[in-house]
């Protein structure tokens, strides 16, 4: 008796495009005129004007399978029912040659009172996946057209139908064997009909076990801009080696926005993989003394991965909020000598080494874990720390910072196997840099010749070499996956020096931290994972830095409940290779004084006639406002500096996407499933 397996492996949730014809890598698996790969009961079949059919009928149908064996793949294709119908798609994974028995099939099947799919597995010691129905109305009425995408990468399975996942068989990883078979139809005597039928192959197998996960080290700077980096920015003042370096043996995003142009509000999207303003933080940053921005209950980047058999930790600037301790004569009330609550450890991190907020918002003292490290025993007045006035250590200097918070992570790497007990690794490196205080270490001034700016950038593209060099002296280098992007646009305060002498950081958009021009949130982001990214690629798709979640999930094989996440989609086929459709409904931008932009294919809508902050144009050109326009309408296709306003030429564009942002908004999600609440209520504006 022969045994069949079936190997499953979430990877993807995706809309199927509608051709079998593309450039991105798909092969099709069906001429349009005849079975030509194709074997089994081929009799039973009917090809007819490019579709592929199924009849109805005693002896109709049958089973057929491609001649070609196929691993690590995405498969797509379209069918359409008639009332009644069930069929089934198939991989059979032979052993000792046989391919005669179907060991995992995604039925397609309509019985009119309950439209559904549903994902089951044969072979002669019974199934291996539960049988699980689709949510009501993920199939299209019978007579229309569906897409269904079947991914298997590794030894999981992912079954998506029109866009919306419906089935993931997760976690038998007790299988070391990736998913091989052939591709089969399968005739259960109904008529159905198929088309578009394509296939393309994966790089590799997503790992699954704690000891094949790689480690994952996001290194977020603070305040840099998009034209900062020479290998964004040709033009650029300030010599970046070690993140050009990235560039070119990764992969480079240039049509990534942060959630947010300010700080805080985007700290929380990429650790929830959710927009602020659905929190009651809607416009401007938190202080160093407010209370957590994240919830209690809300699952975070950090609590997945560990809860995915990852050592979590986090470096440098928080910036997210957390309950200090407190007592009746203490400075705004804190008693800094007890353990704070709410703050990185809370929020699913094993361990902290930073500050609370930026290096010019008090209080001014390094934190270890949910303690002050060293207390703040001297009150500083405004400037000292580039701004407000307020409690400090009497030992940290501004300047030592990025030094302090580099020797930390180097020992973490360096003594990673002692410290994660061979556990993979997960480590948000947040950098206070280069935001004010504008504050380079001494070795580093005079580096660049555009002042203090293009030094501090300078250190900061250091920070981002010593990490690398770490990695490679610790020997996990090659399955290590190293992003590195920033919370925002460049900052006019900050850059300025570097601005009087010819730079333009954010160039070549308009707009700078704080607006809702791209200036304010389209960032770098630069992807490196030797031997899965592969060297020298450039991706132009659609992000937002809420995309972590979903890409750390679709990483280690998790699926997303409902309540989170729900405005991430997954970059981790991009990173693979693949075309990403997108299944979010829009990107949504957002300004530091709570007004919305939103950004679907190239077009770009804002519903404010102005900036929506405080930047200004930041050494590009600037352009007069009209604050009588009822919003600002933007082909980005056509016009990346944002220069010519339609707005008034397109007033049915613009109607239909205002009603997409507020849906978005309301909804309390971006991308598909269930509707969820919103924290408080929100103003759109």
């Amino acid at each position: 008796m022969n045994v069949y397996r079936a190997f499953v492996l979430t990877l993807l949730l995706l809309p199927i495009p509608a051709t079998a014809e593309s450039g991105d890598g798909f092969v099709s698996l069906f001429n349009g005129k005849d079975l030509t790969g194709w074997t089994g009961s081929t009799k039973g079949y009917e090809v007819n004007d490019g579709v592929l059919i199924c009849p109805a009928g005693r002896g109709k149908g049958g089973n057929i399978y491609t001649a070609k064996q196929y691993e690590n793949f995405l498969f797509d294709f379209e069918f359409k029912l008639t009332p009644g119908a069930n069929n089934g798609v198939g991989l059979r994974t032979p052993l000792k040659g046989n391919p005669a028995k179907v060991a995992m099939e995604s039925q397609i099947l309509d019985n009119t009172a309950e439209r559904y799919a549903k994902l089951q597995a044969t072979q002669y010691h019974g199934s291996i996946y539960k049988r699980v129905a689709a949510k009501r109305g993920h199939l299209k009425p019978v007579g229309q057209w569906n897409t269904q995408r079947i991914i298997a990468d590794g030894n999981i399975i992912t079954v998506v139908l029109n866009g919306v996942k419906i089935i993931d068989a997760a976690d038998i990883t007790r299988h070391k064997r990736p998913v091989k078979g052939h591709i089969a139809f399968l005739g259960h005597g109904s008529h159905v009909e198929f088309r578009n039928i394509r296939i393309k192959t994966l790089p590799s197998a997503s790992p699954r076990t704690a000891s094949d996960r790689p480690n994952i080290i996001y290194i977020l700077a603070d305040d840099l801009g998009y034209g900062d980096i020479q290998c964004q920015n040709s033009d650029s003042k300030i010599p970046t080696p070690n993140i050009d370096r990235m560039a070119r043996e990764g992969m480079r995003f240039t049509d990534l926005h942060t959630n947010s142009s300010v700080c805080s509000p985007t700290r929380y999207g990429i650790m929830t993989g959710r927009y602020s303003f659905r929190t009651w933080l809607q416009k401007g940053a938190l202080s160093g003394y407010q209370k957590p921005l994240i919830a209690k209950d809300r699952m975070t980047v950090a609590s997945l991965l560990k809860q995915g058999g990852y050592h979590t930790a986090c470096i440098g600037k928080w910036h997210m909020g957390w309950d200090w301790a407190k007592k009746t004569n203490g400075e705004r009330g804190v008693d800094f000598t007890k353990p704070f609550t709410g703050g990185p450890v809370d929020s699913g991190f094993d361990s902290f080494f930073g500050i609370c907020a930026s290096l010019d918002i008090p209080p001014y003292c390094y934190c270890r874990d949910s303690k002050v490290e060293k207390l703040p025993t001297i009150k500083v007045p405004a400037g000292v720390f580039g701004g407000r006035p307020g409690v400090a250590d009497p030992d940290l200097k501004p300047e030592q910072a990025m030094l302090d918070l580099n020797a930390e992570i180097t020992s973490l790497i360096k003594n990673h196997r002692t410290i994660t007990k061979g556990k993979p690794l997960f480590v948000y490196y947040s950098l206070p840099a280069p935001h004010v205080p504008v504050a380079p270490a001494e070795r580093f001034h005079g580096k660049t010749d555009v002042g203090k700016y293009g030094d501090y950038v300078y250190e900061v593209d250091w920070i981002v070499g010593e990490v690398l060099k770490a990695l490679k002296d610790a020997g996990i280098d090659d399955n290590t996956l190293v992003t590195f992007t920033a919370d925002n646009g460049a900052s006019p305060t900050a850059s300025s020096s570097a601005i009087r002498k010819g730079h333009k950081p954010n160039k070549p958009f308009r707009g700078g931290k704080a607006s809702i021009w791209d200036g304010g949130h389209r960032v770098p982001f630069i992807a490196r994972w030797p031997g899965r990214i592969k060297a020298e690629q450039v991706n132009d798709e659609l992000f937002c830095t809420t995309d972590l979640l979903a890409t750390c999930a679709e990483i280690i094989g998790k699926t997303l409940p409902e309540n989170a996440g729900e405005d991430s989609i997954s970059m981790l086929p991009a990173m693979n290779g693949s075309t990403t459709p997108q299944t979010r409904k829009g990107v949504i931008h957002h300004s530091v004084y709570g007004h919305f932009a939103i950004r679907v294919g190239d077009w770009k809508y804002m519903m404010t006639p102005g900036s929506g902050g405080w930047s200004g144009s930041l050494g590009m050109k600037r352009l007069p406002v009209d604050k009588n326009l009822p919003g600002q309408l933007y082909d980005m296709s056509q016009d990346i500096y944002e220069a010519n306003n339609l707005v008034l030429k397109h007033p049915e564009r613009v109607k239909q996407m205002k009603a997409l942002l507020e849906e978005i908004v309301n909804s309390g999600r971006s991308t598909p499933g269930a509707a969820q609440p919103n924290d408080a209520k929100i103003t759109i504006k």
